[in-house]
This record gives C-alpha cells, structure tokens and sequence, in this order.
C-alpha cells in the first residue's frame, strides 16, 4: 500500500511530541498477588504499582459502605437514614438519623465497629439501638464481608488512583480543568501502552460491574500549532502550582519564625519536580522560552526566604 503523506504533517521517528488519552475505571477487583502477576508479565516499572493493601484502609474503605444518607420511610411512617460517626482512626459508630417533622432531626447510637489487630469487633448498644437488631446484624454482615475482600483485593479506587499516580509520574497535563483527558510526552508512550493493556485485561477479567475499565489514547502530531496548544494548556497548569506553592510558603512564614527542616525539604522536592517537568516540555516541545518564567522567578524566592527560615536541628 502506498504510503500517503499529508502536507504540514512530518513523518519518521519525529512524527509524534505526546499522546491524548483519556480513561475511566468501573467497579473492579483484582488480588494483590494478581496485579504483582499483571506488572511483571507486561514489564510495567514497580514504582507504578499502588501501595500494599493494610488492614486499616480495608477497613476505612468498607465501612464507608455502610452509610446510607438518602432517608427513606420506615415501618413507622418516618424518615430515616444510617450514617456513620468517626470515633478514632481504627472505630466507627453507626447512628440513625430520624426526620421528625420538618424541623427536627434526631439521632441515636445504634452500636460501634473497631478494628482489633485483623478483624473487626461490633458491638451493639440495646438501650439506644432497641429495634434495630436486624438493621445491625445485616450492617454487621455487609461490612465484614467487604472488609474480608478489601484485605486482599484492591478495588476500582486503588485501580483509579494508580492510573492518577501513573501520569503524575510522566509529567502528564491536564487538557480539562476537570480532568479526566490529559497530555503525556512522546517518551512515555511505551509505559503508556502498557497501561492500556492492563486496563484491558482488568476489564475482561476483574469487573464487578456494568461500568467498563478503559484507557485510550491518540497520538498528537508534531507541528507547531499542536505543540503551542499543550504548551498553553502546560503553561496554565504550572503557574497554578507554582502560585500554590508560593502561597503556602509565604503562609507559612507569616505564621512561623522558623520552619522546620523536613518542612523546607517537602517544598524544595516539590519545585524541583516542577523545574524537571519544565525541562522536559521545554526540550520535547521545543519551545522557543522557558515556560512559566515569572511565576518560577517568584517560587524561588519564596523558597530561599524559606530556606533562610530553617531552623537548626536539635543534635
């Protein structure tokens, strides 16, 4: 077949500054061993891979399943609805909330979920949760079957923000101020091309709903009116980090004499990270001037007045 050429449009290995892509992540899960099994047979980095699965976030993820805010009638004739009361990071209370009458709201404690070592001890409360036995027994049975499979299981969250964790590592940029289409450069596309696959295999094999596990991308074509779009888009995108940072930093200041080492060093990664994206964009893109320059200019002076703040470390 012959090879069409498009005028304006390069071709060879400089064809292409970056790939769109755009993705979504449907109820999903997936063991931890599994995923391990999915990275090490597509050759995906490990620094990808999202944090082990603990106990304590198993249990913070299935017990968040349990609220339920909408009211609905009871065999009464009132409005209610079940949330959940945060005690400590390890125990939760579940409380109904009744509507009364327009007015007034009224709330009791039906009984309280703790995580001990790696099982959760319930315990209802019979003076308060009169009548609510079967409501607590069937919250009981819901929440220490989720938590049995979030022990070992990372869900469609975990999935969703190692995607997220993925592109924050290729630089990538957002295209939407709401996010969900992005901008990775050209040098990432193979690891790119991995997650793709895996989000395939996740959606054949792993799905837990009707809501389907998919990244797509597009290749975006190496002329000067794209790379000025991304550049625009790059550029926008930075200068709100940096004026972030800024901001943050100068707070701090006003309300600290001195700041402590781990603090200064939290920030001073942070604008590192930032001026290696730049170098990068700058380098793949072509750009004619350093990107963002005024709002770098002001990071970093905020960030040697920082740095002269740092106060001397106990010994």
């Amino acid at each position: 077949m012959a090879k069409i050429e498009v005028s304006g449009v390069p071709t060879g290995k400089e064809s292409w500054i970056g790939r769109i892509l755009w993705f979504s992540v449907g109820g999903c899960l997936i063991k931890e061993e599994k995923l391990q099994e999915h990275f090490d047979k597509l050759d995906i980095p490990p620094i990808f891979l999202p944090s082990r699965i603990s106990v304590s976030s198993a249990f913070k993820k299935a017990i968040q399943n349990l609220q339920e805010e909408k009211q609905v009638v009871n065999g009464s004739g009132k409005r209610e609805a079940f949330l959940i009361r945060p005690l400590t990071p390890i125990k939760r209370e579940l409380v109904r909330e009744q509507n009364i009458n327009r007015e007034e709201l009224r709330y009791a404690e039906i009984g309280s979920f703790e995580l001990k070592g790696k099982e959760i001890e319930s315990k209802f409360y019979p003076d308060k949760g009169k009548g609510y036995e079967k409501t607590f027994d069937s919250k009981k049975e819901m929440l220490e079957e989720q938590f049995n499979t979030l022990k070992t299981h990372y869900d469609g969250k975990a999935i969703r923000d190692m995607l997220r964790n993925a592109l924050k590592v290729m630089n990538a940029t957002a295209l939407r101020p709401s996010g969900g289409v992005y901008f990775v450069l050209e040098e990432y596309s193979e690891n790119l091309q991995k997650f793709v696959e895996l989000c395939r295999i996740i959606n054949e094999n792993y799905r837990t709903t009707d809501y389907e596990t998919e990244l797509y991308t597009v290749p975006v074509v190496n002329t000067k009116e794209q790379r000025d779009y991304v550049k625009m888009k790059y550029e926008g995108e930075i200068v709100e980090k940096l004026a972030k940072m800024t901001n943050e930093m100068r707070l701090l200041l006003e309300e600290k004499k001195e700041v402590s080492q781990v603090q200064a060093e939290l920030f001073l990664k942070h604008f590192k990270q930032i001026k290696e994206s730049n170098k990068k964009y700058e380098t793949d893109l072509n750009l004619s001037r350093e990107v963002a320059k005024e709002s770098m200019n002001v990071a970093s002076m905020q960030l040697e007045k920082l740095m002269d703040n740092v106060k001397a470390e106990e010994k």
